[in-house]
């Protein structure tokens, strides 16, 4: 199954992640998170194409076109209103809100709305497993 526009639908593939182990995590880190699953339902596992770079304290996603998988989340929200101008303003200006098409692990796969990275990659590490998550338990 298939759908079409955005709407109330995020990606998630970093500290957002509700899968995001609490050592290390930020208190801004739990509050973005909590309000996620304070406002929103996780429909599950999900990949977009992309690629995914280290920057430090968090990954920076680049969409793509081909084999390139991110792992991450995909969240319905019902409060679009307090959840997107809180994000935004956690995300900051290294990054922009971006449609991209989300696959569950289901199949099902729906457009979605997910940060992108707005600045140069090239000095950046690549995270070749496109999993945020699996990068952090081999470091």
């Amino acid at each position: 199954m298939t759908s079409g526009a955005p709407g109330d639908l995020i990606f998630v593939y970093g500290t957002l992640r509700s899968d995001m182990p609490a050592r290390g995590r930020l208190v801004a880190v739990r509050s973005a998170s909590g309000l996620l699953a304070d406002n929103g339902e996780r429909l599950g596992r999900a990949t977009v194409g992309g690629r995914l770079y280290d920057v430090g304290a968090y990954p920076a996603f680049v969409s793509c076109t081909g084999g390139s998988r991110v792992q991450g989340e995909l969240w319905r929200i019902f409060d679009l209103a307090a959840v997107f101008p809180y994000l935004n303003a956690y995300e900051g200006s290294a990054y922009r809100l971006i449609e991209a098409r989300a696959v569950l692990e289901t199949g099902d796969d729906h457009v979605a709305r997910v940060y992108e990275w707005a600045l140069d990659v090239g000095a950046l590490q690549p995270i070749p497993s496109g999993d945020y998550l699996q990068w952090l338990a081999a470091d």
